[in-house]
């Protein structure tokens, strides 16, 4: 059954397609008809739940919500800034007190670096291989040092062997004035001159 035409949609006659025959009484739609159909019926339910809802149009839905929302902002109490700002304050000082724990582990892997004879220029290597986690404030210096001692022996066994890279052996260092070591040093050479 056709509806009247409002003047706003195209009507579109339904097309016969060749072969297809058709009863008498029996319509046939094609794509077209049916898309049309199913637009109309979308538009219709769209401004019913509009009107329903008491907005003209879409544009003027999306304005109301901005302003609904401006206002939901402004009658925040005070209580309810302080909690967001206090949320903010809250999560900088836990992000702070990991900081100064960590610069706390990273003093005392140096002080049981040197109790090991361990060059405490690797403390900050140690520091990133030991687990955090088994490290609390209840955690005694034996603990620790243990905790030291296992990743050294896992991770940088060659640090506890005492291996050092370079000369091993130092020159001794000469006693008296530069002219006395060179007179012993080249006593037998005719070509040196003191003075």
């Amino acid at each position: 059954m056709a509806e009247p035409n409002t003047g706003t949609e195209p009507v579109v006659e339904p097309k016969k397609e060749p072969g297809v025959e058709t009863k008498p009484g029996e319509n046939t739609f094609t794509q077209i008809d049916v898309n049309n159909v199913v637009a109309k019926n979308v538009k219709e339910e769209r401004t019913k739940l509009l009107k329903e809802l008491g907005i003209e149009d879409i544009a003027n839905a999306k304005e109301s919500l901005a302003e609904y929302k401006k206002l939901q902002d402004s009658q925040k109490t005070e209580l309810d800034k302080l909690k967001e700002v206090n949320a903010i304050k809250e999560n900088e000082l836990a992000k702070l007190n990991e900081e100064v724990s960590a610069y706390k582990i990273k003093g005392k892997v140096s002080n049981v670096l040197k109790t090991l004879d361990i060059d405490s220029a690797y403390s900050e290597t140690i520091f990133k291989l030991i687990d955090i986690s088994e490290i609390t404030e209840d955690t005694t210096e034996k603990e620790f040092k243990s905790i030291i001692e296992t990743t050294v022996e896992k991770y940088l066994p060659s640090l506890k062997e005492g291996k050092k890279v370079g000369a091993s052996k130092k020159d001794p260092i000469p006693k008296g004035s530069t002219e006395n070591y060179l007179s012993d040093k080249y006593k037998g050479n005719p070509f040196f001159k003191k003075g």
